[in-house]
């Protein structure tokens, strides 16, 4: 085992801030996967169907199969960590700069859950999910947060989500949250530098998009990097005009 001091190295502050990992949540149509879109040289795994959004060119995508989606995704973010496989040197993906999850809505029912429930002998079309499946989803979805949390030092990471709302037990309050099956979304926000809460208006057919990285209304959202806490149209450049350590 190697002893713990070669593990040490110099924080460098400015090289901190070229990637990171952002959150974006809100409805359906408020541009979630468009503004990932625009991210540099993006990699999706698009398990939302959602690609049709997006009109610009670049981007790579893989749409996950429907048996062994979790050793898929551990495959793909473990490749990308150790910068190996297609995302290794003179690999196929080695120049993707940014690796996009849209959405882990999808990814933990549609995916994950209905894989875990097949394993557990349980038919996911017709029978309910049991505690022992809603343990190993937290499970899973915390082995891929961690990877989220080690690939960023690389890559910057995008993952998207559908929106929630839903009453405080204590105090009756509505509140917004990404919207995950299990209990995984109570703490899903500790994996992320940035989660914006994302929404679209219309007035007279031209659409407004906003995104909010402060708490708006009873939508949670928050921010290291930007100064301004509201932007209309978000890309990812105007984005970063924005940060602190620009």
């Amino acid at each position: 085992m190697a002893s713990y001091e070669q593990l040490v190295q110099d924080y460098n502050p400015t090289a901190a801030v070229k990637t990171s990992r952002f959150l974006f949540y809100g409805g359906s149509g408020s541009g979630k996967t468009t503004l990932a879109s625009t991210f540099p040289k993006p990699f999706f795994i698009d398990t939302d169907r959602g690609m049709r959004s997006i009109t610009t060119t670049g981007a790579k995508f893989l749409r996950l199969p429907e048996t062994g989606a979790f050793a898929t995704m551990l495959a793909i973010l473990n490749d990308v960590r150790n910068g190996r496989g297609p995302f290794g040197p003179g690999g196929k993906f080695a120049d993707r700069q940014t690796i996009v999850i849209d959405s882990i809505s999808a990814l933990a029912d549609e995916y994950l859950m209905a894989e875990i429930m097949r394993d557990n002998k349980r038919d996911p079309q017709v029978e309910n999910a049991q505690r022992d499946d809603y343990g190993r989803l937290k499970i899973a979805l915390t082995q891929l947060g961690n990877l989220i949390k080690d690939i960023s030092d690389t890559h910057n990471v995008v993952v998207t989500a559908l929106v929630e709302e839903e009453k405080d037990d204590l105090t009756g309050a509505l509140e917004g949250k990404p919207l995950m099956t299990g209990k995984y979304r109570d703490i899903i926000g500790a994996v992320f530098d940035e989660e914006y809460y994302l929404e679209v208006t219309e007035m007279m057919g031209k659409y407004d998009y906003k995104l909010y990285a402060a708490r708006y209304k009873h939508y949670e959202a928050k921010s290291r990097l930007l100064k301004t806490m509201r932007h209309s149209n978000p890309t990812y450049e105007s984005l970063r005009k924005d940060f602190k350590a620009a």
